[in-house]
């Protein structure tokens, strides 16, 4: 009698994980990543071109980390970079292990965090979509600067009167080459 607990308690615990896969607002993408199933950005509002501002957006923004806490990639170099488009939206990707993202990397949409952006003047306000709890909305906040943006507090939506300082600023820097050739465009 004993030996049919654990196959029944594993069954019910394996159809309770599927159904719930099912009643998130996650929809996954085959090529990894994730987009909400009905997206609630609030910075969807005006329609609006960012083309002469002070982020270039035919450069993408790229941080690079070493030695994560993580035992995985402990002492890698990753990279994670960020496109800003005239329209609005924003693009960050995910991790780029050991290597500078390649023109591929570029122009993969499909496998990072989606958002949109607001500027006020030389600061600026980003929201992307993070597949954590159902499906959360991460603001950040930071400021621009001529080749750079330092994003420095973020607060998930609902949670109005916490914002987070980050452990150490998330600073990125512009990078713009004649070779790197962006053709993909937001498709959200």
């Amino acid at each position: 009698m004993k030996n049919y607990k654990h196959p029944i308690s594993f069954v019910c615990f394996a159809l309770l994980f599927i159904s719930s896969c099912f009643l998130t607002g996650i929809k996954p993408l085959k090529e990894g990543g994730f987009r909400p199933k009905k997206p609630k950005f609030k910075f969807t509002d005006v329609v609006r071109d960012f083309s002469s501002t002070i982020i270039d957006t035919q450069a993408i923004y790229i941080s690079k980390r070493q030695n994560f806490n993580q035992e995985f990639i402990k002492g890698d170099s990753l990279y994670t970079f960020y496109r800003f488009f005239s329209s609005g939206q924003a693009y960050n990707s995910q991790l780029v292990k050991n290597h500078f993202p390649t023109i591929k990397d570029m122009n993969n949409l499909h496998t990072g965090l989606i958002g949109y952006y607001k500027l006020f003047n030389d600061e600026i306000v980003a929201e992307f979509f993070v597949p954590i709890n159902f499906g959360q909305y991460r603001i950040m906040y930071g400021k621009v600067f001529k080749d750079s943006i330092v994003f420095l507090k973020y607060q998930f939506r609902g949670r109005p009167l916490t914002r987070y300082n980050y452990d150490e600023p998330i600073t990125l820097i512009k990078a713009k080459e004649p070779w790197m050739i962006f053709y993909a465009k937001p498709d959200w």
